[in-house]
């Protein structure tokens, strides 16, 4: 199986589709942040080494427990990291777009992933032999190794403030914070997700999310058609939102090296307009 192991256990996973890439390669997709914080001639030669996939929404690009085929760098595509519950359910933990990198465990030495990871939002990814990103990256031990490791260990206190968010905030409050994560890695285009798949995501009844979902729209915050979310004014969002959505954009933003001159995406809060595309 593509991306490691068996799919992740919830519907709709699906094996990494390998389509025709040159159409994809010359569609206009944002970069990866993480690649872009790496001075360029390390980037380009890191460049090398990476392949363009489309990635469908529901596939797991790592499986827990299972050796790690491939790291990947997210363009357009946004996952997330689930841990599977003993009841059968899957909570999400973390969230990994344009800023991010799936697949850290050959940083600490892993050959094994210690995640599961599924796409929510379908979009490209830049995929590296596992083998070859411990040769280029971890066995170099140079700059895109050090940018990678403040990535890695920002993530993994994300996860540990997400898994608190879950536990402690009520579901509307949960909602909004997401909504707002996944606005800060996709705009200015809309959100492609379903109501099931946020009721997957948040662990919580597809009723309370389609409830909660219609206060934020009353609030004017979004609006929705099946599938798609447009975010209309963030500050009914960050109003709704629990404490936690500024303490991870601040991890994320934490993670970007002194005088990176791009621009980082979680800096402030935003207010954004979008229209249907």
């Amino acid at each position: 199986m593509v991306g490691g192991g068996a799919t992740a256990k919830r519907s709709g996973v699906t094996p990494l589709l390998r389509n025709d890439l040159a159409g994809a390669a010359s569609a206009s997709l944002p970069p990866n942040d993480l690649l872009q914080r790496i001075r360029p001639a390390e980037r380009s030669r890191l460049l090398g080494f990476l392949e363009l996939v489309p990635v469908d929404a529901g596939t797991a690009l790592c499986t827990s427990e299972t050796d790690l085929r491939y790291v990947w760098f997210p363009h357009d595509a946004v996952a997330s990291t689930v841990v599977p519950m003993p009841e059968g359910e899957a909570v999400d933990v973390g969230l990994l777009g344009p800023e991010a990198l799936v697949g850290t465990d050959p940083l600490y030495g892993g050959r094994r992933s210690a995640t599961t990871v599924v796409v929510q939002i379908a979009g490209h990814a830049g995929r590296m032999d596992a083998d070859d990103f411990r040769r280029e990256v971890v066995v170099r031990n140079g700059e895109p190794y050090g940018v990678f490791l403040r990535f890695a260990a920002a993530y993994q206190r994300m996860m540990a403030q997400l898994g608190a968010c879950n536990a402690r905030h009520a579901l509307l409050q949960r909602l909004a914070r997401l909504l707002l994560m996944l606005d800060d890695r996709r705009a200015p285009k809309a959100i492609d997700i379903t109501h099931d798949r946020l009721a997957d995501m948040l662990a919580a009844r597809r009723a309370s999310i389609t409830e909660a979902a219609n206060a934020l729209r009353h609030s004017g915050a979004l609006e929705y058609r099946r599938g798609h979310i447009a975010i209309r004014d963030r500050r009914p969002l960050l109003a709704a939102s629990c404490a936690c959505y500024p303490v991870v954009a601040r991890l994320v933003s934490r993670a970007e090296p002194a005088g990176g001159g791009r621009r980082n995406r979680f800096a402030k809060p935003r207010k954004a307009v979008e229209r249907w595309k």
